[in-house]
């Protein structure tokens, strides 16, 4: 079972066991905006203290990144050499996390060396309890046409529903 969760960019797939995914992190944007002369401070440890709620309420047994988990291509700047290691490092300490690299995660590799409960899958997805999970940049392995669920980012979607 899928179940989206209500104003954030993650859900909770439920067999044997418990994954949340989350999507499109976009660690250290803000270097990027500064660099054109928008200045917001670093919004990595309000995405670490959401993160830390939503695993605290819905206890996983594994999170899943779907892509872009850093922001800059194709270099990486100075803030995600900081930050990258030690937001995966504490959601590392909650359950193993998996990632499946975006188009956004050049050197995401070299930052994640030496993290513990953090595995890199191919970009092209891999499948963990019966759900497909991709990024969606690129094709997805042929691994994917034998989950029953694909889940895939990317896109950036943006929906609100009212009544």
């Amino acid at each position: 079972m899928i179940t989206p969760i209500v104003n954030e960019p993650a859900l909770v797939s439920r067999d044997r066991i418990k994954v949340l995914s989350v999507a499109d992190v976009h660690l250290g944007i803000e270097w990027e905006l500064r660099m054109g002369g928008i200045s917001i401070p670093s919004q990595a440890d309000a995405h670490k203290r959401r993160l830390r709620e939503l695993i605290k309420k819905e206890r996983p047994d594994a999170i899943v990144l779907l892509g872009d988990v850093k922001h800059n291509v194709p270099y990486t700047s100075r803030q995600e050499w900081r930050e990258v290691p030690e937001f995966l490092g504490a959601l590392g300490e909650l359950a193993d996390v998996h990632i499946v690299p975006g188009n956004h995660d050049g050197d995401l590799e070299r930052l994640i060396g030496g993290v513990h409960n953090v595995s890199m899958h191919p970009m092209g997805g891999f499948v963990l309890d019966g759900v497909g999970y991709v990024h969606g940049h690129a094709w997805p392995s042929a691994e994917l046409y034998s989950a029953g669920c694909i889940v895939m980012s990317h896109n950036h979607p943006a929906v609100r529903f009212t009544d």
